[in-house]
């Protein structure tokens, strides 16, 4: 896996073209980070969803660690959500946290009004993932 670094140093990436997959990767860099560098990471995914238009997504969140308060998820639907889904993403992998309330605030995301019109399933491993994501 060619994993490339992001600007926010929060996050890394790939995109897959003969999978049509986005792969994004939280970094343990996440513990320390502020609210608005978590935005600032968020809304570079936004742009490389838009950028890659990828129907298929991963999200690998076992380095997470920023838990998302009720706020924060709502600004994560209108703002990143929102855009994510006006690309040709329908479909998200995401591996979980090892943190629980972590991946319970990730869970109520994808309850929000624009994420719930994803398809999402989330997976203790990134192979399960890659696997469910590319069938």
């Amino acid at each position: 896996m060619n994993i490339k670094n992001c600007k926010s140093k929060l996050g890394k990436y790939n995109y897959y073209p003969d999978t049509q997959v986005l792969y994004w990767e939280w970094q343990p860099a996440t513990m320390k980070a502020k609210w608005n560098e978590i935005q600032e990471a968020m809304i570079e995914y936004a742009e490389l969803s838009e950028q890659y238009n990828a129907p298929k997504h991963i999200i690998n969140e076992q380095q997470l660690q920023f838990a998302y308060i009720p706020v924060y998820q709502e600004w994560i639907d209108k703002n990143i959500s929102s855009r994510v889904l006006a690309t040709a993403c329908k479909k998200y992998a995401i591996v979980k946290s090892e943190d629980i309330f972590i991946e319970v605030a990730v869970q109520q995301i994808f309850e929000e009004e624009n994420a719930s019109k994803f398809i999402v399933q989330l997976f203790d491993t990134l192979e399960n993932a890659e696997k469910w994501i590319n069938n």
